[in-house]
This record gives C-alpha cells, structure tokens and sequence, in this order.
C-alpha cells in the first residue's frame, strides 16, 4: 500500500508516520505550510522527522485564514481555522492522485470529535469524494485517545521527541502548556 500521511510534526502524524512504516507501508510525507505562530516550529519538527524515518517530505504553502490560532501564549481551549482540514486533504489529494498514492492518511483522534473536520463521518464523507481521483481517505487513530496512541508509541519505543504539538509558543520558543494542542497529548509528550 502506497500512503501519503498528512503531517503537522505533530504527536499524532507522527505516530501515524512511525505505525505506516512499520506496518510496511510505502510512505510518503506531506506538510502543509500557512501562516500562524507555530508554523516554522512546525515545519521544522516535519522536517526532522521525516529525516529521522528516512521518508521524503514534500511541502505545499498555503494562504489560509488562520488567525483563531494566534489568540495569544497561554490562552486554553480549541483554536477552530474553519476548513483547514478540508483545505488539507483536497492538497494531499491531488498530491496523492499526481504521486501514484492509495490513500491519504489524516491523524484525527477520539479528542478531536469537537472539530467538524475531524469526526468520522467527515472522514467519510472525504473518501467518497476522494474515491474517483483512485484515493481513500483514512484517519486510522480517529477511535483512539492521545493516552492510548502514547501507551502504544512507548511500547514500541519510538521516538515521540521530535514532535511540536502546540498552537502557539511562548516568547522563548517553549510549548505553552495550556492550549488543547498541549493539554490533549501534544507539546509534552
């Protein structure tokens, strides 16, 4: 199986990363660049880890209306970019369609069913759109918890530490510790 994983440099991308490859899967990496406060730690953190796993990263700029994610260092709550993930998955379609990819992969956990464009039904709603360019839609952790995905990715001794999970760093380059991205499994695993 040919899959192009969607990936932030985030805990559950990067997880996704790690479960493909030893799965045996032929992978390939997308990162989706836009402007918000995290969005260099972000590239960085996707670039190291595709390195890390030997996979090539391809990266694609977007303008995106994103600015819900630079409501300020230490805010809490849900930061919502309406249709990013819609944005998102129609790139890594016609990045997976052009590259010779079966499916796309999506890291939407049990914690994100808040957000609209990460509840399964969204996720299947995508593949049925997806399915005539020859590409599924997967979000293959979307029933898991953070908890349960960290329990696994240590089991299995991967290396988590090169990830970025956080909306928006503080002033020294440090995760904030209060936005969900944080507190939901991220910056601190």
């Amino acid at each position: 199986m040919r899959v192009l994983i969607l990936i932030s440099g985030g805990f559950d991308s990067t997880y996704l990363t790690r479960w493909a490859i030893e799965q045996g899967h032929t992978v390939g990496l997308l990162h989706i660049h836009y402007d918000h406060p995290a969005s260099d730690r972000e590239l960085f953190a996707s670039s190291v880890i595709a390195r890390d796993v030997g996979v090539e990263l391809d990266i694609i700029s977007v303008p995106l209306m994103a600015q819900a994610l630079a409501s300020g260092v230490g805010e809490s709550g849900a930061r919502i970019v309406y249709g990013r993930n819609a944005i998102f998955v129609a790139h890594a379609v016609s990045v997976a369609a052009s590259g010779g990819y079966n499916e796309v992969w999506i890291g939407a956990t049990a914690e994100d069913n808040g957000y609209p464009d990460c509840r399964p039904e969204w996720i299947r709603l995508q593949d049925q759109l997806a399915r005539p360019w020859g590409v599924s839609i997967r979000a293959p952790i979307i029933c898991h918890t953070r908890q349960q995905i960290a329990e696994r990715a240590r089991e299995k001794e991967w290396d988590m530490s090169l990830c970025w999970s956080c909306y928006q760093p503080t002033d020294a380059g440090e995760p904030c510790q209060t936005c969900n991205s944080c507190t939901q499994g991220g910056a601190s695993e």
